[in-house]
Formats: C-alpha cells, structure tokens, sequence
C-alpha cells in the first residue's frame, strides 16, 4: 500500500493570499503617505503664500494711511505759513512741508512695489495717479504759500480757490485708492476661502483612498477564509463521516477528491489504500476460510493471524477515528503518536502531516482574523471621524458660501451706484456743454453791444461837431444881426434862441457821450468777465470728463469683480454639492465598515472553536489600538484685522 507525499498547495495558497493581502495593504499605507506628504507640502507651500499676501496686504495698508497722514501734514504746514505771511520765527513750514512731501513720495513707491507683488494693477495705477495729483498739489501749495508772503492776503487769496479744486482732487484720489485697496483685499480672503476648502476635499480624498485600501484587504481575507471552509473544512468533515463508516464495517462507502493536488487530495488517497488494504485483508481472511479444512493446525495459526489482523485493523480504524473525531471538534492539535504495524504506518504518517499543514494554516487564518479585526475596528473609527468633519467642512462651505452672497451683493451694489454716478456725471457734463454754449453766445451778444456803443459814440460825436457848428453860426448871425441895427433885431432874437439851443444840445451831446463810455466801459468788462467765466466752463467740462472716465472706469472694474465673484459662487456650489456627495459616500462606508467589524468578529468566533496548541511566533504585529480621532478643522475666521504700522 502506497500513498503520495503531500504536495503543500494549501499552504501555499494560504502563503500567497496571506502575500496578497499584505501587498494591499502596504501599497494602500504607501499611497496614502505619498498622498499625504504632497498635502503636506501644498499646505507649506500655501502657507507661504498666505503669509507674504497678508505681510504685502499689511504694508499696503499702513503705507496707505501713512501716505494720508503726510498730505495732511504738508496741507497743514503751508497753511501755517500761509496764515503767518512767513514771519520770523514762523517760517519753518517749507522745510516741514518738504519733509513730508518726501516721506510721501517714498511711502507711495513702496505701495506701488507692493501692489507689483500682489499683482494688482488697477490699485498700482490708483497709486500712480495720487502721487501725480500730489505733485500738482504740492507745487500749487508751494506758489499760495510763496504769494502770501512776498505779495500778501491779496495775492495769496487769488491762489487760493486753485489750491482748494487740487486738494479736493487729490482726496478724491486718494479714496479710490483705498477703495481699490479694500477690493483687493475682499478679493485675497475670497481666494483663501476657496483654497482653504480644496485642502480640505484633498484630505477626504487620502482618508477615502486609505480606506478603500483597509477595505480590499478585509474583502480578500474574507475570501480565502471562505475559500478555506469550502475546500479545507466541508472535505475534512465527509472524511470523518467516511472513516467512521468504515469502522462500522461499511466498505461501500468512499471518500471523493482523490484528483485534488492538495492535502485533502492526499487524505483521500490515504483512505482509499486503507479501504482497499481492509478489502485485502478480508480477501486473505476467505483464503485461509479456505485452507481452515485442510489441518487444523493450518486453521488455527489462520484463526490466530486472523484475530491479530482483525485487532490491528480494530486499533487502527478506532485510533484513527478517535483522531478525527477531535479533529472534527476542533481539536487541532491531536496527532497519531502511537505507531502503527507497518501496513498501517504510512497512513499515521500522512494523517499526522496533513493535520500539521492544517494546523499550520488555521494559526495563519487566526493571526489574520486578529489583524482583520484590528483594521475593522480602525475602520469604523475612521469612517465615524471622517463623518464628523465631513459635516463640519458641509458647515464651512455654507458659512463661505453666505459670506460670498454677501460680497457679491456688495460689490454688484457698487457697481450699480457707479453706473449711477457714471450717468449723474454724463447729464453734468451734458450741461456743462450747453452752459458753455450759452456763455458763449453771450460773449458774442456782449460783443455785438460794444460795437453798437461804439457807433453810437461816433454819432454823437457828429451831434457834437454839428451844435458846434450851429453855435458859431449863431455867433457869427448875432453879430450879422448887430451891424444891421433895428432891422436885424429880430434876427438877432432868433439867432440867440438857435445859439441858447446849440449850447443845450452840445450839453446833452457831452452828457450822452459820458454815459456811453461809462456803458462801453462796463460792457468791457462784461465781455471779460464772461470769457472768464466761458474759461471756468472750460476747464469744469474737461474736469467733468475727467470724473467721467474715472468714474467709468471704476464701474467696469466694479462689474469684473461682481463677475469674478459670481465665478467664485459657482465654483462653492460645485464644491457643496460634491461635499454632500461625499457625506453620502461616508455614511455607506460607515455602515460597510461597521458590518465588515461584525463579519470579523463572527470569523474570529468561529476560528475560536478550534485548539490548534500553544500559539509560535508570528511575524504579523498585533491589533493596533484604535487611533486617536483626527482633529476637526474649525472653519477658516474672517479676512484679516490689518494694522497700521508706527512711524
């Protein structure tokens, strides 16, 4: 009676599905550090950039109110000189002016520079136009002053209505300025908030790839021990059945798997040379039946060979079914150690080598249950902590979400009242441009009275030169009338009454002609002062225009924020939507692992009911305690406090 040596497949099948597993699982850990070290060396990286934006924004803010500060401190300084005409002791202003207009200067060019760095041209442009305006303003501040004390109030006052309109200027520009600024701002903290929440999907996304990792090492280990109970545990117990059977006297009965490569295949084969060695047995016992009637002698050595076989074949058969019997209650460490008669020895041997292949496989499938039990448990405490921020980053996204409605509203708000100013300018500049036309129609008219005043100077000039003319005549008739004696003494009353007219005529004449220079006069100074005022129109209607481009400006720049910040909504909602996605995803996970951790925990039951001898070392760690719970990140607070920095 031969029986094959065992070929080990089960071992090896445990060996490479035990391989398998922990290839999972390591390349699950690597790729979930690998992951994390390039979330880590984003967050460094954005970081970084969060802190030189916030330094960049700080400058510009201090730089800006101390830019303020300096122009009033220049408008104060000549002013002071303005209002003391430079008297001794009083006249330091200059100096004082200089110092700050330099500051100034120096305090706009690093805003510039830092306006560079945050990438903001409009605000770097905002800062070009204050340091023009300032320079007009400065050199006109600069002139007023002069004039106040070289030439006095008078002359100073004449400046004075100047200086003012470029003050007024400047501050304007000043506020768009700080307003451009505080765009700038809004805008940084809107992109922060963004970033702050793509960090946050990224972390989801490790501890979603570390878990699905936990759980195809769990689905694997779940299959071979479900593979293991259908070819290792279901044959072990037919074999019981079968050999019992056979102890019971019952040759009909065989044990099915003798095809099989593995050690169930070698069991089998181990219990059909057994059968067929009792069917021998038996065979050789109807000899000797035979040979019984020839001597009794002969009969009774059969008898006694026969008693012998049959008590060795009786040990065997009970040996080995005692054995399978602890076997098929669990008992894993129970061996053949009684040897037995040599045609039944190689039967002990294979039995006792397959139930050590078996032993060796069940420690292995234990040692895993534990591991899986431990993963399970980790599992369900990661599932439940990545619920919890999963729900607090859905909180965070609602509260930037809110935050952006708001500042979309503002800032469309905005818009809408530059659009309205934009209008308001357009209707001034409307009717600044008819004013104009009316002054100058007005000068014409004021012209066209001149010319008049003119003539009518030269008409009365020849009513002048005509009662000239009327008197000497009269003159000349009263001494005409005179030399005629009485005959011309009526002549001489006639001449006189012409001569008494000339002379009221000529008075009136003088009269008129003073009254018509007095009004060529003041017509004069009429037509000045409407060209003086056509002038004022002028430069007011170019200023207009001014306001109206800037303002124009201010309402695109206005309108492209309101439109970058409706692309920043949209990009939120996106992101809300793949968060509750996500949470969703969670829950099921949650639930999947919390069942995977029963699942483990009826395996590790039934790996419990057998005794497979004190325990060798393994090379698998022991269950990990369930990590501490990841802490939840608080949502991101609100932009920045930005302090002004001493000079």
């Amino acid at each position: 009676m031969t029986i094959a040596p065992a070929s080990n497949l089960l071992k090896r099948l445990a060996t490479n599905a035990l391989a398998a597993i922990i290839v999972i699982a390591v390349g699950g850990a690597a790729a979930n550090l690998a992951m994390n070290l390039r979330l880590k060396s984003m967050r460094v990286s954005e970081n970084g950039r969060d802190a030189k934006v916030g330094a960049a924004l700080t400058a510009l803010t201090t730089l800006q109110k101390q830019s303020e500060l300096d122009i009033l401190q220049v408008q104060e300084a000549l002013t002071d000189v303005s209002a003391t005409q430079g008297k001794a002791g009083l006249d330091g202003g200059f100096s004082e002016a200089d110092v700050h207009a330099k500051a100034f200067t120096q305090d706009v060019s690093e805003a510039k520079a830092a306006a560079s760095a945050l990438d903001a041209p409009d605000l770097a442009a905002a800062y070009d136009t204050v340091g023009a305006d300032f320079s007009g303003f400065y050199d006109l501040g600069q002139s007023m002053a002069h004039a106040y004390v070289t030439g006095g109030p008078a002359a100073g006052n004449a400046i004075m209505p100047q200086f003012r309109a470029k003050s007024d200027a400047l501050r304007q520009a000043v506020a768009r300025s700080r307003v451009a600024l505080e765009a700038k701002a809004q805008a940084l903290d809107a992109v922060d908030k963004v970033q702050e929440a793509r960090f946050s999907h990224l972390q989801n996304a490790v501890l979603a790839v570390g878990l699905a990792c936990a759980l195809m090492s769990a689905v694997a280990t779940v299959g071979l021990l479900i593979l293991l109970r259908g070819r290792v545990f279901t044959p072990l117990a037919n074999a019981t059945e079968a050999l019992r059977a056979l102890a019971a006297g019952d040759m009909s009965r065989r044990l099915s798997g003798e095809d099989r490569r593995d050690e169930m295949g070698d069991l089998a084969r181990a219990f059909t040379d057994f059968r067929r060695a009792i069917l021998d047995k038996a065979a050789a016992e109807a000899d000797a039946q035979a040979q019984r009637t020839a001597s009794d002698d002969e009969r009774k050595r059969a008898q006694e060979a026969q008693d012998a076989a049959a008590r060795e074949q009786a040990a065997v058969v009970l040996a080995i079914g005692d054995a399978l019997a602890r076997l098929s209650g669990g008992d894993l460490a129970s061996r053949l150690k009684v040897a037995f008669p040599a045609d039944y020895e190689r039967v002990r041997l294979d039995f006792n080598a397959a139930v050590d292949a078996l032993q060796g496989a069940m420690r292995r499938i234990a040692g895993t249950t534990a591991d899986i039990y431990g993963g399970a448990d980790e599992i369900a405490v990661a599932a439940d902590d990545l619920s919890r921020r999963t729900e607090n980053q859905a909180a965070t996204l609602e509260e930037t979400a809110a935050a952006l409605d708001q500042i979309t509203a503002t800032v469309r708000k905005t818009a809408g009242g530059a659009r309205q100013a934009h209008d308001a300018v357009a209707a001034a500049r409307g009717e600044a441009a008819q004013s104009g036309g009316v002054v100058s129609q007005a000068q014409a008219a004021m012209g066209q009275i001149e010319d008049s005043s003119r003539q009518i100077g030269q008409i009365i000039g020849v009513i002048d030169e005509i009662a000239f003319q009327t008197n000497l005549l009269a003159l000349n008739a009263g001494v005409e009338a005179a030399r005629a004696g009485d005959a011309g003494r009526g002549f001489a009353v006639v001449a006189s009454e012409v001569r008494a007219l000339a002379q009221r005529s000529a008075q009136a004449a003088k009269e008129i002609k003073a009254l018509i220079s007095a009004s060529t006069r003041q017509v004069g100074d009429g037509v000045q002062l409407v060209g003086a005022a056509g002038s004022a129109l002028g430069a007011i209607s170019a200023k207009v225009a001014e306001i109206d481009q800037l303002v124009a400006d201010i309402a695109a720049s206005a309108h492209e924020q309101a439109s970058a910040l409706q692309q920043v909504n949209v990009a939120m909602s996106q992101m809300d939507k793949v968060v509750q996605q996500n949470a969703a995803m969670v829950e099921q996970t949650t639930s999947a692992a919390h069942a995977l951790k029963g699942q483990a925990d009826d395996l590790d039951s039934f790996v419990g009911r057998f005794d497979m001898g004190p325990a060798e070392p393994r090379a698998y760690q022991a269950p990990r305690a369930a990590p501490p719970p990841h802490p939840v990140f608080a949502p991101r607070q609100a932009p920045r406090a930005m302090t002004a920095r001493s000079r």
